[in-house]
C-alpha cells in the first residue's frame, strides 16, 4: 500500500497562520509521511492538533513520490476533528469529496511541484465538527 493511500486514512484538523499561534505552539521536525502518522496518532492521544501544516516532495522513483511533513502542534480544547492528506491531486480529490460528505472541510492546501520531474503534488488539511 502506497502512502498516498494510508495518509488518507489518517484523521486529523485547523489551521492558524504561523504569526498566530499561542505561546504554546509546538513546533515539530520533517518526517517522512509514513513517520507522521504514527506521531499524528500519538499528539492525538496527548490531546493536541495541527496548527499548520508544512509538506514537500523529497524524492521520486518511477511512479511513487516520497513526502515529509512537519506540523505545528497546539492543544485540541475544543476536540476539533481534524485529518490530512498528502499525494497527487487526484488522490486528494477523492478524499475531499468523501470529507464533504462527512461535514468536514478543506481549511488549507498546498500545490506541491517537483521541478526536476514535473510531478505534481498536494497536501491538504481538513477540519470538523468536535470530537
Amino acid at each position: 500500500m502506497t502512502f498516498q493511500a494510508v495518509a488518507l486514512m489518517v484523521t486529523l484538523v485547523a489551521a492558524t497562520p504561523n504569526n498566530d499561534l499561542p505561546p504554546n505552539a509546538v513546533e515539530g521536525v520533517w518526517m517522512k509521511a509514513e513517520t507522521m502518522i504514527t506521531e499524528s496518532r500519538k499528539m492525538r492521544a496527548k490531546g493536541v492538533m495541527p496548527a499548520s501544516l508544512e509538506c514537500r516532495i523529497d524524492s521520486i522513483s518511477g511512479t511513487e513520490a516520497v513526502y515529509s511533513m512537519k506540523i505545528v502542534w497546539v492543544p485540541n480544547e475544543a476536540g476539533t476533528l481534524w485529518r490530512f492528506g498528502v499525494g497527487t491531486a487526484e488522490e486528494n480529490a477523492k478524499a475531499e469529496e468523501g470529507n464533504r460528505a462527512s461535514g468536514i472541510r478543506n481549511v488549507w492546501s498546498k500545490q506541491l511541484i517537483d521541478k526536476a520531474s514535473g510531478w505534481h503534488a498536494s497536501c491538504v488539511l481538513w477540519e470538523g465538527q468536535g470530537l
